[in-house]
């Protein structure tokens, strides 16, 4: 059955911490409202697997490491492995999500099968080639997401051999994308792969760090980047500061904590790296919209 998610866990390098699926089948369906998740988006991370995810109601917006998109209601998006990205909706109250998650070998078949090596790996392991958009208005965009609903309908009913549908509606998703972005240069380099490879890198510092009163100078001496460029490469690629990224994962920690502990308020402020109580509960809101109190509460209904 579809899997309902709230929440995505990550490790100190954004690497998104998951199961998904089994050895046997690896593929996992999930149904999301992106504004119900804590932080009212789902925050950056990256996994192995491929991801492709149809907007069901609503619209997102859609980072990666060198480009954004908006995606409405009825498109959807290949999003290639190992790619770092963020989304959050985009001017609607309610947005949600059909995304289904899985390794290569589902469609690939034995290692060095021809599937892989003439049809998958050309696209999985190209470093230049992040994503694909799926727009409803174009013919073969609405083949590829309707072949994606199929496959999400077939694992969310979960009957017998829906497995075998979930394959064959995922490779008939792959066809149709490959045989259209046949005409895309796919081998032209990407000024973009260093940023992504240096932003894991600030990342994983910061997740490791985080609870400590790092700088944006300890940031960028972890990368051997200036500060200007430090701040330059995380405002491009990521859309805020390092700080502001900073504040907003200390808050996601403090949420985990009010909801699964009973450390006092003043513990967690401390914890997650705050100077103080007030300056805590300051930021708490802006992020959160309610008090780290009103939070908890809240929480334990």
């Amino acid at each position: 059955m579809k899997q309902i998610t709230t929440e995505i866990i990550v490790d100190e390098d954004n690497q998104q911490l998951e199961l998904f699926g089994t050895p046997m089948f690896p593929c996992k369906a999930y149904y999301s409202d992106v504004n119900k998740f804590v932080t009212g988006d789902i925050s950056w991370h990256w996994h192995e697997e491929i991801e492709v995810i149809l907007v069901e109601s609503g619209s997102i917006h859609l980072y990666l490491d060198d480009s954004d998109f908006i995606l409405n209601e009825g498109d959807a998006v290949f999003i290639n492995s190992n790619v770092l990205h963020y989304i959050k909706s985009h001017k609607s109250d309610k947005c949600t999500l059909n995304t289904l998650v899985f390794n290569k070998s589902l469609i690939a078949g034995g290692v060095q099968s021809v599937f892989e090596q003439n049809f998958v790996n050309p696209i999985v392991q190209n470093k230049n080639l992040n994503t694909v958009i799926f727009y409803k208005y174009t013919t073969w965009g609405k083949e590829a997401k309707d072949y994606i609903h199929k496959a999400f309908v077939e694992f969310e009913e979960s009957k017998f051999g829906y497995e075998m549908l979930v394959r064959e509606y995922l490779s008939h998703m792959w066809y149709v994308m490959l045989k259209n972005i046949q005409d895309l240069n796919l081998n032209k380099k990407s000024i973009n792969n260093l940023n992504s490879d240096r932003i894991k890198s600030m990342l994983s510092f910061i997740h490791k760090n985080y609870n400590k009163q790092i700088t944006l100078n300890d940031i960028s001496k972890s990368v051997n980047l200036s500060e200007r460029e430090c701040l330059r490469c995380f405002k491009s690629t990521l859309g805020i500061s390092p700080i502001q990224y900073i504040l907003k994962y200390r808050v996601s920690i403090a949420v985990k904590m009010l909801s699964e502990s009973k450390d006092s308020i003043t513990v967690i402020s401390d914890t997650v790296g705050f100077d103080s109580p007030s300056y805590f509960s300051k930021i708490f809101k802006r992020f959160i919209g309610t008090t780290p109190s009103q939070y908890r509460k809240k929480s334990t209904f």
